[in-house]
This record gives C-alpha cells, sequence and structure tokens, in this order.
C-alpha cells in the first residue's frame, strides 16, 4: 500500500474527528476516535501487506466502517471496531 495513500487517510481522519466533534459536540470522544484511527492506521503501515493482502484489505474496510460508525455517533461501538483491527494486526505472525 501506498505510503502516502495511508498517510491522506489518516489526515483525513484527523479532519473527519475535528469537523465531527465541532458539530457534534462529541468532543473528547470524537478525537478519541481520530487518535485511535490514527493508532490502527501506523500499525497496518508497519505490517508486511505483502504476504495476506486479503487480511489487510478486511481491516481496511473495518477500518472505514468504524469511521463511518464514529461519524455516525456511535463513538464505543467505533471504539470497539478499531481494538478489533488492532487486535487482528498484532495477532499476525510478523515474517
Amino acid at each position: 500500500m501506498n505510503r502516502y495513500l495511508i498517510s491522506s487517510m489518516a489526515l483525513i481522519a484527523v479532519l473527519l474527528g475535528t469537523a465531527t466533534s465541532s458539530v457534534a459536540g462529541g468532543g473528547s470522544f470524537t478525537r478519541g476516535c481520530a487518535a485511535r484511527d490514527m493508532q490502527v492506521v501506523l500499525m497496518l503501515e508497519q505490517q508486511d501487506s505483502d504476504n495476506d493482502i486479503a487480511a489487510h484489505n478486511e481491516a481496511l474496510s473495518t477500518l472505514f466502517d468504524a469511521r463511518m460508525v464514529c461519524f455516525s455517533g456511535r463513538v464505543l461501538d467505533a471504539l470497539e471496531l478499531y481494538d478489533n483491527i488492532a487486535r487482528r494486526i498484532t495477532s499476525v505472525p510478523l515474517s
């Protein structure tokens, strides 16, 4: 995955979190989503995705789902999705 694309996604997540917190009054919870999103994106970036492209794509799909759930105001559900992604990433053996 192109590092520029992943960095751009992280920036979008931060901007989305900032916009949501100012519009919806989400405050620190929405910023929490943005912070967790960035952590997961960095974890995905560090992972060697050449070995298991399907798992990497599934993680990205779940990442986008988590963003939409957070954006809809269901922050705790979104954080659970982020945690599930992080668990899957860390359980994949490094080559």
